[in-house]
């Protein structure tokens, strides 16, 4: 038995949707409601924050999760930046759009205060590269062929579920703290790592008929308890979002008595409903991102 490209980059994809949904029980609610309606969950899309620095033998930056997305055949496909928030953004797609779209952003660690960057050095800069040499052949191995044998293909998926974690050492909590104080996102980076940020439902797949869009969606979930917040609209009502608030999940800090696991802010599930937009003479769904500016462009990212 042999698995090809796409089939083993949508087993990576249900393991970190897997892990993703364990940690934010709106994710995990939104799932079993779907299951227990005949729907099934679909991924719109995949966030992954990183930092634009030197992060010793891993790539940094948005290279540290795209030079992985490239084995598997995905392709860039638009860049957007928010200066203000001092953070670059790259998407990517699969071919056909059979696996679900990737965002990655970077925050420009050389614009941020002197400090901050200091810390961030001293955490980072001698950080490993969690690929075995193994799966790294593997890894080229499936690009060049497209396919590979049963057993190698766990191989490299259990060695690739090493990877979506923090890759460097445990920050000090009073660092962390200082940090959030002047960048949350830098902070969350520096505890999370290469995990995922967020996941976002696709809405117009979800297959259940008495949830036809997002509005219908957000209603029957409210009812269960689920306080989404109120959703909104980017561009010309072609790319919707709504997000539940945001999971607190137990984070490894230095602390003065050493390890501690404060409740750390993670992520907030989001759902996604594409509009149609005129394409060749006809009606397709709009295909890619309006990231928007300031809060709606730090929302998706």
């Amino acid at each position: 038995m042999k698995l090809i490209t796409e089939e083993v980059a949508s087993q990576l994809f249900d393991y970190l949707w897997n892990d993703y949904s364990e940690k934010v029980l709106y994710a995990s609610d939104y799932s079993r409601w779907l299951q227990q309606h005949g729907g099934k969950f679909v991924a719109d899309h995949v966030v992954f924050r990183t930092l634009n620095t030197h992060t010793g033998e891993q790539p940094g930056g948005i290279e540290a999760i795209s030079h992985l997305l490239s084995y598997f055949g995905y392709r860039f496909s638009e860049n957007y930046v928010c200066k203000d928030k001092m953070i670059t953004v790259s998407g990517f797609d699969y071919p056909g759009n059979r696996l679900p779209k990737v965002l990655v952003s970077q925050l420009e660690v050389t614009h941020l205060p002197g400090w901050i960057q200091h810390h961030i050095g001293n955490i980072v800069s001698e950080t490993a590269y969690n690929l075995s040499d193994k799966g790294i052949e593997l890894l080229n191995i499936l690009k060049s062929n497209g396919v590979l044998p049963f057993e190698a293909a766990l191989f490299l998926l259990s060695d690739l579920k090493g990877y979506f974690y923090r890759p460097w050492e445990i920050p000090e909590q009073k660092v962390i703290e200082q940090i959030n104080e002047f960048s949350p996102y830098c902070a969350w980076v520096l505890l999370f790592g290469n995990s995922v940020c967020r996941f976002s439902a696709n809405v117009n797949m979800q297959g259940v008929p008495g949830w036809p869009n997002l509005d219908t969606t957000i209603e029957a979930l409210q009812s269960e308890g689920v306080p989404f917040q109120k959703y909104s609209i980017v561009g010309e009502s072609n790319f919707v979002q709504a997000f539940a608030p945001p999971v607190k999940v137990k984070t490894e800090v230095l602390g003065d008595d050493g390890i501690e696991m404060p409740l750390c802010e993670y992520s907030k599930f989001g759902l996604t409903e594409r509009g149609f937009v005129d394409e060749n003479g006809g009606k397709t769904l709009f295909d890619g991102f309006v990231l928007g500016e300031g809060a709606h462009f730090y929302e998706m990212v």
